[in-house]
């Protein structure tokens, strides 16, 4: 496996996009020491970001772009002439499901999201496993429930609720839109978290 990783030049791009994916975290961290710092980063970011998709389509390279722009291309199913929104729809998500979910419900989904769905591809690249729909695999979809299952239990240790939320967040990331799977996953286990500890006896 380590040779894979190592030699592979497909897990290798995978493990630079899914660092920036789990790197995302500190949005919440940003939002937890004031609404409007978070605000003001996720902008920041969204901004720079279309900066810099707009200089790789148009081939302007600067100093660092031309290593940002091969990791977006190699590790993306996206033309080399359209703008990926992956990334910002990510950053929408932590938003949306910090501002309108309370907390730890909002915990529970932007962690399923962030470590979850960001380690499930890479997992799923690396551990040898049939696909089960939308080009998922089992290993990685073991990835998402054991994330979600683990950061409720650790919010609520009820293991039948915990396993519930961790099927949740395997059906959102199956069939989710692929091109705004970052959009719907948070929110989605977010408030199946919240309605099961809400009306659960």
């Amino acid at each position: 496996m380590l040779n894979r990783v190592f030699l592979d030049k497909n897990i290798k791009f995978e493990i630079y996009r899914k660092f920036f994916h789990v790197s995302t975290l500190i949005f919440l961290l940003f939002y937890k020491v004031n609404f409007w710092i978070g605000i003001a980063f996720s902008l920041f970011f969204i901004f720079v970001y279309l900066i810099l998709e707009i200089f790789r389509i148009m081939k302007i390279n600067l100093f660092f772009l031309k290593g940002i722009s091969e990791i977006i291309l190699e590790s993306r199913e996206v033309s080399s002439c359209k703008v990926s929104f992956s990334p910002i729809f990510l950053v929408m998500s932590i938003f949306y499901t910090y501002f309108f979910i309370s907390e730890p419900f909002s915990y529970i989904g932007i962690f399923s999201a962030c470590i979850g769905d960001g380690l499930a591809s890479l997992l799923g690249k690396m551990i040898p496993s049939f696909k089960l729909v939308n080009d998922k695999t089992f290993s990685g979809s073991v990835v998402v429930f054991l994330v979600s299952f683990i950061v409720f239990y650790y919010f609520f240790p009820n293991f039948v609720l915990a396993s519930i939320v961790g099927i949740g967040a395997v059906l959102v990331e199956l069939f989710d839109f692929k091109k705004y799977d970052n959009l719907f996953l948070s929110l989605g286990v977010a408030t199946l978290s919240f309605v099961l500890n809400e009306y659960s006896l």
